[in-house]
């Protein structure tokens, strides 16, 4: 697929020590995912830098990537690199579904998370994409519950509650972005 989307510069692009050996069969499956071949190329040409700060954080080879290692690379706010944290998160899941990494334990605030983003899957046909939107979503809103399972904490929600959720968002992220967030936390709590 390298080939396909980088005719002159595949062999370069595989040529990398540490991520290269995985780039073509990413490649195939972000496409595969529903990724335009523009967002792909994207993907792959970011991967230069991803590989530079993993060498910087002592990875040499393919062998010693590690998920910690790949997940330190993120920035601390996304919208510093929105690049770079599209590409490490694709890259992390792309590396779970081949089984590169293994899945951390679920928290029950993820539990609950991934439940309701099945129940979206079956019941309501979304894309995976959407799934995942959602699902970050509903654990960030958990993460704000603090929440470990209790069935009490979700039956305490209140307006003020919601209301706090807005305000720590809001300061986060955009209007447009904040609305759809709401809309998402407004779908899980249905």
């Amino acid at each position: 697929m390298l080939r396909e989307l980088f005719p002159r510069f595949h062999g370069q692009i595989l040529a990398q020590a540490i991520l290269g050996p995985f780039l073509d069969g990413f490649s195939e499956w972000l496409l595969w995912h529903g990724h335009t071949k523009v967002a792909a190329r994207r993907h792959i040409r970011t991967a230069r830098i991803l590989e530079g700060r993993l060498s910087d954080a002592g990875i040499q080879s393919a062998g010693e990537l590690t998920r910690s290692a790949l997940r330190g690379c993120l920035p601390s706010y996304s919208q510093d690199d929105v690049e770079r944290a599209a590409l490490v998160s694709a890259l992390d899941r792309y590396l779970l579904a081949e089984g590169r990494f293994k899945r951390d334990p679920l928290c029950p605030r993820e539990e609950k998370a991934m439940a309701y983003g099945e129940h979206l899957r079956k019941a309501r046909g979304f894309a995976p994409s959407t799934i995942h939107q959602h699902t970050d979503t509903a654990i960030a809103f958990l993460d704000h519950l603090h929440y470990e399972g209790s069935s009490e904490t979700l039956a305490d929600i209140n307006a003020s509650v919601i209301e706090s959720l807005v305000k720590s968002t809001g300061q986060r992220i955009g209007r447009t972005s904040l609305q759809h967030s709401i809309a998402q936390v407004r779908g899980f709590l249905r």
